[in-house]
């Protein structure tokens, strides 16, 4: 099966590193009507996290089975695959998501700026994009 996903010459750069403790993490809940941010929680085994933002531009969620085997361009997992992706969030250099976005909206190109980030648990994959004016935090809850 292959989705329309290019990921060939983006960048996978790890986000809050040595701040998210080993876990079998689960994506449970994803906020988007709050007054002030939305969120996504995590819930491990033995902890718990949120990301915030104070909006996205779009979220995509995959099964990981099936984004982890529809990627076309395998060098970037293989990467963080030997560690079960244990970073949980990565930022996306060079997407090619923000770039196809670029050219089906209503901004002209090269004016998107918004940041890809990519949440992978043992059960899922979220693909966020953060306006470029909203910083995504993490805390614990």
């Amino acid at each position: 099966m292959k989705l329309d996903m290019e990921t060939k010459n983006e960048e996978w750069v790890e986000i809050f590193k040595d701040m998210i403790p080993r876990d079998n993490y689960k994506i449970k809940v994803l906020l988007t009507n709050l007054a002030d941010e939305q969120e996504i929680r995590l819930i491990g085994e033995k902890n718990r996290f949120k990301f915030s933002c104070f909006c996205y531009d779009e979220a995509r969620f995959f099964s990981r089975e099936l984004y982890l085997s529809a990627i076309l361009d395998k060098e970037m997992f293989k990467k963080f695959e030997k560690d079960n992706f244990q970073n949980v969030i990565y930022e996306v250099k060079n997407s090619q998501l923000v770039r196809k976005l670029e050219y089906t909206s209503y901004y002209d190109p090269g004016t998107l700026h918004s940041q890809h980030y990519i949440i992978i648990t043992q059960d899922s994959v979220v693909e966020i994009l953060v306006s470029a004016n909203s910083d995504l935090s993490i805390s614990q809850y």
